[in-house]
C-alpha cells in the first residue's frame, strides 16, 4: 500500500483504504485510474465479483437529473 505522504503528492487527500476507498466519487475513482491503473484493474474485478452475486450494485452513482443509477466502473467514468 502507497504512504500516505506518496498519495498525497499523487493528488489523493487521503490514504483511507490506500487510495482504493469506496465511498470515493467519480473524480477519486478517475484519479485512481489514472495513477494506479492495476489497482483500478483490482477494484473493478472485485465489483464484478459482487455484481454476479448481488446484482445491480455498483461502488458510483450516477445522481444527474434527479435519478440515482449506479454506474459500474467499467463504464469509465
Amino acid at each position: 500500500m502507497p504512504s500516505t505522504a506518496a498519495v498525497t503528492l499523487l493528488g489523493f487527500g487521503h490514504n483511507n483504504c490506500g487510495s482504493l476507498c469506496v465511498r470515493g466519487g467519480h473524480r477519486h475513482w478517475a484519479r485512481v485510474l489514472e495513477v494506479f491503473p492495476e489497482r483500478y484493474a483490482e477494484a473493478e474485478r472485485q465489483e464484478q465479483e459482487l455484481r454476479a452475486e448481488l446484482g445491480d450494485v455498483a461502488i458510483l452513482r450516477d445522481r444527474t437529473g434527479g435519478c440515482h443509477a449506479f454506474t459500474p466502473s467499467t463504464s469509465k467514468c
